[in-house]
């Protein structure tokens, strides 16, 4: 459970909020046959997942409530190669 991460850039929120900057993260992310990662999220955050392991990254996508909390069965948009999709109940194969 869990990945071993190394972050090479991370954006502030702070300075998105007061006008500039972008709130984007660069990260190598490591983790083990078949292991898993917990479930965590970004209120505002742009990030560029790249799988050059070889192997299928299966990430599942949920939506939020109007309050930004967790909705299992609401959807949203994702970009995937430069590609605007909606996403529901279901997983993104990378």
């Amino acid at each position: 459970m869990g990945l071993f991460v190394f972050t090479l850039r991370n954006g502030r929120l702070t300075d998105l909020r007061q006008g500039f900057g972008m709130c984007y993260a660069e990260k190598i992310m490591i983790s083990r046959r078949d292991q898993l990662s917990p479930m965590h999220r970004h209120i505002v955050k742009a990030e560029d997942i790249i799988n050059r392991g070889g192997a299928t990254l299966v990430i599942e996508l949920y939506g939020s409530d109007d309050k930004g909390s967790f909705a299992g069965a609401k959807g949203g948009m994702v970009r995937c190669d430069g590609i605007d999709t909606p996403y529901g109940l279901s997983l993104i194969h990378i």
